[in-house]
């Protein structure tokens, strides 16, 4: 705990490029040399096996932590994630109009930001430069998207993301924010709707986005306004009226993920210009085509 370990902590942030890398390491070395001052006591903290020497330096996340029931993680379904996501969009609407000045003018879909919602928890929201980068064992280490600090109430996001791309990590850092509990930061890679090959908590983050920016009902009606009867099954009618989205005439897709993929980035539909779902909605291409699969909306017939 002395300044051999800052100078570690140092040279790591310009490793990384990461001047937040390792706060809460540094902010818990000086809040307990400031208790050691008050006490007079050297020895101080070093008791039930707690000691003085920092954590480890390393590159992955720290250790994260969540209820549990008889000794294992409380992991959610995700019935329980859905109405978690519910809840907060019910107190959006409810505070519509001290968030928005014209908010009768307002849709629902305007309230479905999560930097709104991250505010309205409590937490500060800011777009910075590189977050550092993430190494994994036997996976080439990726640039970080977001990063949380529960202990100061903070998000910050990188700036090297797509906005669909960011605005999906943004909610992906408010399921944290509610439904999990760490100490300090917590680091993830890019997030675009794919389903997290980590830990529990990544799932149900991305869980927790997915249904936050594209509600069920909501996305429903829309898509029914938008191509008609559900699910949407490619044949001649549906072809011709997607003439000017799809490559060719003669197109099938050999997939689900094809057709949804396209549904999801359509421009045209019976010969009018229509706003693409992902422009609506304003998330990646990906992040709406697995959601059209989990809705049942596409089917290959």
């Amino acid at each position: 705990m002395d300044s051999n370990f800052e100078k570690a902590v140092h040279d790591r942030r310009r490793l990384l490029g990461n001047p937040y890398a390792f706060v809460d390491d540094l902010e818990e070395i000086q809040e307990r040399r400031a208790a050691l001052r008050v006490l007079e006591n050297p020895y101080a903290f070093i008791q039930e096996g707690q000691q003085l020497v920092p954590p480890a330096l390393g590159l992955e996340s720290k250790a994260s932590s969540s209820p549990t029931r008889r000794g294992k993680p409380q992991v959610r379904s995700a019935a329980e994630i859905e109405k978690i996501a519910g809840d907060v969009h019910m107190r959006l609407w409810e505070q519509r109009a001290e968030i928005f000045p014209d908010s009768q003018t307002r849709r629902s879909i305007d309230l479905l930001d999560p930097t709104i919602a991250l505010r309205l928890y409590g937490y500060d929201v800011e777009i910075v430069g590189a977050l550092g980068r993430i190494a994994d064992s036997g996976r080439p280490a990726s640039n970080v998207a977001g990063l949380i600090d529960k202990r100061s109430r903070k998000v910050l996001l990188s700036s090297g993301l797509s906005p669909a791309v960011r605005k999906f990590t943004a909610a992906h850092e408010l399921g944290h924010a509610l439904m999990h509990e760490f100490a300090g930061m917590h680091r993830d890679k890019p997030m675009d709707g794919s389903s997290s090959p980590g830990d529990w908590l990544e799932r149900e983050a991305d869980q927790f986005a997915a249904f936050f920016l594209m509600p069920r009902k909501l996305l429903t009606r829309i898509f029914e306004q938008t191509f008609g009867a559900i699910p949407f099954v490619m044949d001649d009618v549906r072809r011709f009226a997607l003439a000017g989205s799809i490559p060719s005439a003669h197109w099938t897709p050999r997939i689900l993920r094809e057709l949804s993929m396209l549904l999801s980035s359509a421009t045209r539909f019976n010969g009018k210009n229509i706003a693409s779902l992902t422009m609506q909605f304003g998330v990646s291409s990906k992040a709406m085509a697995i959601r059209l699969e989990q809705l049942q909306l596409v089917a290959l017939g």
